[in-house]
Order: structure tokens, then C-alpha cells, then sequence
């Protein structure tokens, strides 16, 4: 076994470990590099299918028509991990592109195009746009994952020790006796006006 098939082996199961969790999954990066490794990779990549027909279920809100339209990439997905064949694998890639690509709106058609340039022809908001939305609950989730990534550990001199998602919310509430993701908000936005456009204001 090469270098490189251990290499794609571990990225393999690293992926599979975020999905389903590595008690599940550890020890698998000989099954998906070595012999057999198709087999095993396809048995379970038909779960990842799986899977990502749950997280569409529960993430994605929209109209009828793209229900459907997802319903049948899903399916396509399906089918093409199933197929065999020397060009399988280059259509379960195409197949995935195009659930990517619905997800984003729906499937281009570009068929009678002479050339795909300039902004209109990447716009799939004919008939939807993607758009993403965030509760106040979900806005400081958010910031305290940006202060963990900001976290430099804990100082010797404090005792308890404390990280940097404690010591925040610590301030805040010296400073009010109410709690409410809005008034957090609120606070953030005045006291670290840089970290909250570091977290919410596109570039």
C-alpha cells in the first residue's frame, strides 16, 4: 500500500468520524485505501446518501417543486453510487454537483449556450434564492465559537482558570442584570465593535 492510499485512507475516515461519529468509524483507513477498498467505500458512502437526505429534510425550507427537484438528485445519487462500471465514480461526482447545484437554486441549462460567462449564467435565482437566516440565538453561538478560535488559553494567575467565552459573558453580566440574546447582542456590538464585524460583516 502506497504512501498516498493511507493518506486518502485517513482523510476517508476523518470524514466518515464527522459524520457518524469515530467510535463507529476508527481504524477504517485500511478498509477504504487497501483491497476491497471500493466495495467498502461504496457501502458506505450509501449511508453519507442517507445521512444528507436527513440534513436536507431538516435544514432546507422551500417550495414544492424543489422538494421534488432535491428528492430526484438524492435519487440520482443514489443510483449512480449503485452503478458499475469504468466511469461510476465520475458519476457519482456529477451527480453530487448537480444535488450542490439544486441546493443552490436549481440546475443550470446551458445547453444551447455558445459560452458560460458573466455573472447571468452562474444566477440561479429564477425562481428561489438561497438565503441564509440567523436567530439571535443562533448569532451568539456563533460569536462564542469565534471567541473559543481567539482563546489563547487560560491564565496561570486565575483560579479558577477561565476561557475567553466565560470571561465575556462574565463582563456582560457585571455590567446588567437581564439576559436576553438580543441584549447580549447588543453589548457585544458596543464593548468589541472589531470582533463583532470580524463575525458578521462580509469583507
Amino acid at each position: 500500500m502506497t504512501r498516498s492510499q493511507i493518506d486518502v485512507g485517513l482523510s476517508l475516515e476523518y470524514f466518515l468520524s464527522s459524520m457518524f461519529g469515530v467510535s463507529s468509524t476508527h481504524g477504517l483507513a485500511g478498509c477504504l485505501s487497501g483491497k476491497g477498498s471500493d466495495r467498502s467505500w461504496r457501502k458506505r458512502f450509501g449511508r453519507v446518501i442517507n445521512h444528507l437526505e436527513e440534513y436536507i429534510e431538516f435544514n432546507v425550507v422551500t417550495d414544492v417543486a424543489h422538494t421534488n427537484e432535491l428528492q430526484d438528485a438524492i435519487g440520482r445519487l443514489r443510483e449512480a453510487n449503485s452503478a458499475r462500471g469504468p466511469n461510476s465514480d465520475r458519476l457519482v461526482i456529477a451527480e453530487l454537483v448537480r444535488l450542490c447545484l439544486t441546493l443552490l437554486g436549481e440546475m443550470p441549462n446551458h445547453w444551447f449556450d455558445r459560452r458560460v460567462v458573466g455573472n447571468d449564467c452562474f444566477s440561479l435565482n429564477k425562481v428561489r434564492s438561497i438565503h441564509y437566516s440567523q436567530s439571535d440565538a443562533q448569532k451568539v453561538e456563533l460569536i462564542k465559537r469565534f471567541l473559543k478560535t481567539r482563546d489563547t488559553g487560560n491564565s496561570r494567575e486565575e483560579f479558577p482558570p477561565r476561557d475567553l467565552v466565560t470571561k465575556t459573558l462574565l463582563a456582560y453580566h457585571e455590567k446588567n442584570r437581564r439576559y436576553s440574546h438580543r441584549l447580549f447582542l447588543q453589548w457585544f456590538k458596543q464593548e468589541h465593535p472589531e470582533d463583532y464585524i470580524a463575525v458578521f460583516c462580509t469583507p
